[in-house]
């Protein structure tokens, strides 16, 4: 008999209910209290140097980055606690394409976690609202789902703040992914629509990766204009400058 399985299977015949809770990590597959174990989420990278004002991660300590000194964004605050790099690149990418679920779910545990993690830290107060990055609806329609919403309804879950469903793509356009920041900003003009007034509240935009910062910076700008206060950037990871 492996002595090692031995506790776990009497814990899960006296426990029913923690064997429901348990999981494991999608990545090693050992065993965990959550869908990525907290050793696999230490391999998730995260920038030594960053910039203040858009989390650019930065090879050297500096307050901000050449772009945010030429123009700061639209805005206010941003929290990406990781890098676009494997593993962590890996599982948002089998994810977003491959539409696994399970994986999306678990990243979304881990970006609550640490969003929670910083706020708590740091004392800051949550927004009032969390709103996704939409998709066109031929997009999601291809896609078959829209990932930002996914994480966005989950920290809404998670941390207790309304879910903002007001916000919509009215307009298709090509992929971002291989455009330049001049490209990707001409790319997005009217294409965000806001249907219901803000009124002062202060909103988190969510997304799963953020590379030139284009499309969180129109959305706040959008946003702004519909009465908006504070703007908030929650990306669960940033693309590196490489």
């Amino acid at each position: 008999m492996n002595m090692r399985r031995s506790p776990r299977t009497l814990n899960k015949r006296l426990h029913p209910l923690t064997a429901l809770l348990e999981h494991h990590c999608l990545l090693c597959d050992d065993q965990s209290a959550g869908r990525i174990c907290s050793t696999c989420t230490s391999y998730f990278t995260q920038p030594q140097h960053r910039c203040q004002t858009c989390g650019l991660p930065l090879e050297h300590h500096a307050l901000f980055c050449g772009e945010c000194l030429k123009q700061a964004p639209v805005y206010d605050e941003i929290f990406s606690p990781f890098l676009y790099e494997s593993p962590l690149a890996n599982l948002i990418a089998d994810f977003k394409h491959k539409g696994h679920h399970f994986i999306g779910k678990g990243l979304s545990d881990t970006f609550c976690d640490a969003i929670r993690s910083h706020y708590q830290q740091q004392h800051l107060q949550l927004p009032d609202w969390v709103a996704p990055v939409p998709l066109h609806w031929w997009r999601q329609w291809q896609r078959g789902f829209n990932q930002s919403a996914l994480f966005s309804e989950q920290i809404s879950q998670q941390l207790g703040i309304e879910h903002f469903t007001h916000l919509k793509r009215i307009r298709a356009t090509p992929a971002q992914k291989n455009l330049s920041r001049e490209e990707r900003l001409k790319n997005l003009q009217h294409c965000f629509k806001i249907t219901r007034p803000l009124h002062g509240k202060s909103v988190a935009i969510i997304d799963d990766v953020m590379t030139t910062g284009a499309t969180v910076n129109t959305l706040a700008k959008t946003l702004k204009q519909a009465g908006a206060g504070k703007i908030i950037v929650w990306a669960l990871a940033r693309t590196p400058i490489h």
